[in-house]
């Protein structure tokens, strides 16, 4: 996978196109680090494309929220203790309303 940096976007943006027809990812990167992904997309596959990357993000999310429960003991909570968790966060936020 090609690492592009946001300068070398910024100035060779239709070779960098170009290139996402045969390497159809690239890591976009700003002092050395990556902060997105650049894909190729048509008009066939885009909403397909967006769904799978939608799903992907929202299942890692999901991975690192049990990780840290895991951590924290409370993955081993009764659904009782968890309604009264989320009756307390739903109080908290409406005294910060």
């Amino acid at each position: 996978m090609r690492f592009v940096t946001i300068r070398e976007f910024r100035n060779n943006t239709a070779a960098i196109r170009k290139g996402l027809e045969t390497e159809h990812e690239m890591v976009l990167t700003a002092n050395g680090h990556p902060f997105a992904i650049l894909t190729d997309a048509d008009e066939e596959s885009f909403e397909e494309k967006l769904a799978a990357l939608r799903r992907t993000r929202a299942r890692i999310l999901f991975d690192r929220i049990g990780a840290r429960a895991k951590e924290l003991g409370k993955d081993k909570m009764t659904m009782e203790e968890i309604d009264a968790e989320i009756a307390r966060a739903r109080a908290e936020r409406r005294r910060e309303q």
